[in-house]
């Protein structure tokens, strides 16, 4: 039985006005060496939804977070929220306002309410009727969240559902010391999941995974009241550990190799670990997407706003990767693939898979079946035309028709499977 489609219809992000860049902290008395922090952790910039006035007198103890809370100084969740909606409403592929939502998610490690949820104060700014709900899981929050709302969306509580990231990490830092308040920064993201949208515009989403090991709870902590501490050394080895082993077995559980991926996203924790991770998977520099360098760490809010800032970069085709680490701990994975770039390309839909060599060139049978009008043919006529291109050994495409939730790439004549040396040397695209 074939499990429905759910797409990305549109995704966004807001990021505050204030920008911090490393000569802040030097000249604030809070880090002695500008460049010091950038060669630790390829932060050059971030942002804040607090002033530069502001975290001066944090720095020096005259105020405090509540009072800055109290005058008012503080940007809300729901009001980094409606933002960022304003830049999912502007990217939906369609002319007739934006779709009617069934779900919404937030998550945030610095909520304005412990009760009600943060998600109705966000629904109430946006002015939308719908089941709202926190889902908290720290810099894992997204894809948590993601995972959850496909659960929801496949059973059929909803036909249209939204993921909100909103972080004000820099509400939570300590700016009498250092090794924190360098790394962290504010931010929002966003994105909107329809089922079988009747313009399937934007990334089908394919898979999710989400772990947790509680016996690391204590590693990264935000006590109430209190502020943000982590056991660098340990978080940044199980970081990097996590990010690879959940990314190797989303690809595994899919039929994929690091090499059929497009475009890979990561936690934006530190320029430091995102290339480590990087490496460790095998993947090429142009591979990963990031911002953690401009934008420093913006915890949940992190990863989907590097897919946020490239949505018109994806091209028909792309597979792409997002794997993120938390406090919890927690880890998580999604993938995705792009059906329809907001910058032009050929439409394809949910179903078949071509495997192209690593040029990106397709043949000429391949250009063939990418027309429009042909994704519509019959399943027998696909399945003659591979059968040709696989007896004439003309070329390394292998096709293969999707009807499992595992979505498991692989043809169904197992003898028409590509070798391990053929899998090495090819990337991939999706036709109908």
């Amino acid at each position: 039985m074939n499990t429905p489609s759910i797409v990305v219809t549109a995704m966004g992000h807001f990021v505050p006005q204030t920008r911090l860049d490393n000569n802040f902290f030097s000249e604030s008395d809070i880090a002695a060496d500008s460049q010091w922090i950038a060669d630790r952790t390829g932060i050059q910039t971030r942002y804040s939804v607090l002033d530069r006035t502001d975290i001066h007198l944090l720095r020096q103890g005259t105020t405090d977070y509540i009072r800055l809370m109290h005058a008012g100084k503080v940007m809300s969740i729901a009001a980094m929220a409606n933002q960022t909606w304003a830049v999912m409403r502007e990217r939906l592929p369609r002319t007739g306002g934006p779709p009617r939502l069934d779900l919404l998610i937030s998550g945030t490690s610095i909520p304005d309410w412990g009760a009600p949820a943060n998600a109705c104060m966000i629904a109430r700014e946006l002015g939308v009727n719908c089941t709202a709900f926190d889902v908290n899981a720290a810099c894992s929050s997204f894809v948590v969240g993601v995972h959850v709302l496909r659960s929801m969306l496949m059973s059929g509580s909803g036909r249209c559902g939204a993921v909100f990231t909103c972080e004000r990490l820099s509400m939570c830092l300590n700016y009498a010391e250092y090794s924190n308040c360098v790394l962290l920064g504010d931010g929002a993201a966003g994105a909107v999941f329809e089922v079988a949208p009747s313009t399937p515009q934007g990334l089908e989403l394919l898979d999710t995974i989400i772990a947790s090991d509680p016996s690391g709870a204590n590693l990264v902590t935000i006590p109430v009241g209190g502020m943000f501490a982590q056991h660098g050394r340990a978080v940044q080895k199980f970081a990097i550990t996590k990010t690879v082993e959940i990314t190797e077995a989303l690809l595994q559980r899919n039929g994929l190799t690091a090499r059929d991926i497009r475009y890979f996203i990561s936690h934006q924790a530190n320029l430091r670990m995102l290339t480590s991770v990087v490496s460790r998977l095998g993947l090429h520099p142009e591979q990963h997407l990031y911002n953690v360098d401009s934008h420093g760490n913006r915890g949940a809010a992190g990863a989907p706003m590097v897919m946020s800032m490239h949505w018109d970069r994806f091209a028909p085709g792309d597979l792409i990767v997002m794997a993120v680490v938390g406090a919890g701990l927690t880890w998580g994975a999604a993938l995705f693939r792009c059906l329809y770039s907001a910058g032009g390309g050929k439409q394809i839909s949910p179903g078949w898979m071509i495997r192209m060599d690593s040029t990106g060139v397709a043949s000429p049978l391949s250009r063939i079946l990418l027309d429009p009008d042909l994704q519509r043919m019959s399943s027998p006529v696909v399945r003659a035309l591979f059968a040709l291109s696989y007896l004439c050994k003309s070329s390394r495409y292998v096709w293969s028709s999707q009807t499992t939730p595992r979505r498991k790439w692989t043809s169904s004549h197992t003898s028409m499977a590509p070798s391990s040396s053929q899998c090495a040397r090819t990337s991939t695209c999706f036709v109908r």
